[in-house]
């Protein structure tokens, strides 16, 4: 029985042809007739036009975005090219493209599924939860995650989703998708993979939730602010969980002890990005009359390691690749803590690629500080 075929290649070479020309021949590809996708992702310092163009000059489909970090068996790297060679028996590979999704609603979610299906062959109706699973690359400073999330999985609600928001460094300015050779922003990628192997999708986070509460009594989500928490202004009442003056609250402090919301029972984290008076700007929309939980810290290696061994456990058999949505904010907490190299390695301990995003997608939810994935198996 044919085998999964999975190569992965990384390049630092400075220019962006030179890049794709030393993937390409780290990969072995064939010049013509090669079978399978490639997924790449790639550093910003990279021409993304010229990217593009050479990616869409190799002999199969490419797929990528541009990041805040690449990921592949070295561990992290910056200012780097990595991809991913997968030709697998059975595999197919549907994408889609949604420009525009700065303005996306819920009707565009739903016609970019069944365009990625019948680019795949089949309709949505057949869909199968055992044997199709989706990766979702958006660009992430358009701030529609949440409604593309959504959309696309009331639209096919048995598939699993997993995400990546694109990057462009640490500078949150509008980041690059590369699909079948064309360079886009304001865009979104929807990839359906048809994979008769096992797979399991991995969601990981390093913070605990306490029993400190507040209520979110004023919010605008769709703009990810909130102005009040248990009806005074959000700053001040953050500051006094944290058990802080307002004055000392910045930033720093947020990260350290983000808050996390419970959706069916199960913890996901809501971190402040940004404080704009006494508003506090979240990486994810939060509405009125959520109930906010204060988080603490574990360890970012060890917590990242027991989530992917429970992923492996469940797979039941050798992982053929591990696709890694890591979000930027738990790369810049292992720099702080210097466990960069530990958390790479955990990483690492399974053939992956991946980046570091600006957020990511897990099921129809849009969150943050965050590893989702997908664990693809032989």
């Amino acid at each position: 029985m044919a085998r999964t075929r999975v190569r992965i290649a990384r390049s630092n070479a400075p220019h962006a042809r030179e890049a794709v020309h030393a993937l390409a021949t780290s990969m072995e590809l064939p010049r013509e007739g090669a079978r399978g996708f490639l997924l790449c992702f790639a550093a910003p310092c990279y021409d993304a036009g010229e990217l593009g163009r050479a990616l869409g000059e190799l002999p199969l489909p490419a797929f990528g975005c541009t990041t805040a970090g690449e990921i592949s068996p070295a561990g992290f790297s910056e200012d780097s090219l990595v991809g991913a060679w997968i030709d697998a028996p059975g595999a197919g590979l549907g994408a889609a493209v949604l420009e525009g999704v700065d303005r996306a609603d819920f009707a565009a979610g739903r016609d970019t599924v069944e365009r990625a299906a019948a680019a795949l062959g089949e309709p949505v109706s057949a869909l199968d939860p055992r044997r199709h699973v989706a990766l979702l690359l958006c660009d992430g400073v358009t701030g529609r995650e949440e409604t593309l999330a959504a959309s696309i999985a009331a639209t096919m609600p048995e598939i699993s989703l997993a995400g990546g928001s694109a990057a462009a460094g640490g500078a949150y300015t509008a980041a690059h998708l590369f699909c079948h050779g064309r360079t886009l922003t304001n865009a979104a990628v929807l990839l359906l993979l048809r994979w008769d192997a096992p797979f399991q999708v991995l969601k990981a986070d390093h913070h605990e939730p306490t029993d400190a509460r507040t209520v979110v009594t004023r919010a605008d989500p769709e703009r990810r602010l909130v102005f009040e928490l248990d009806g005074r202004p959000a700053a001040e009442r953050y500051a006094q969980l944290l058990g802080l003056s307002p004055e000392t609250l910045d930033v720093a402090s947020a990260s350290a002890c983000p808050f996390a919301c419970f959706v069916d029972g199960v913890p996901y984290v809501r971190s402040v990005s940004a404080l704009e008076g006494q508003a506090l700007r979240f990486a994810c929309a939060v509405a009125e009359g959520v109930v906010l939980r204060l988080t603490r810290a574990t360890d970012l290696p060890a917590s990242t390691a027991r989530a992917l061994e429970g992923a492996r456990a469940r797979l039941g058999c050798e992982p053929a690749l591990l696709v890694a949505f890591n979000c930027l904010g738990r790369y810049l907490v292992a720099k702080r803590e210097g466990t960069v190299g530990a958390l790479g390695g955990v990483l690492a301990s399974v053939p992956v690629i991946g980046f570091n995003t600006y957020g990511e997608q897990h099921g129809g939810l849009h969150i943050n500080h965050t590893l989702t994935g997908v664990l693809l198996g032989h």
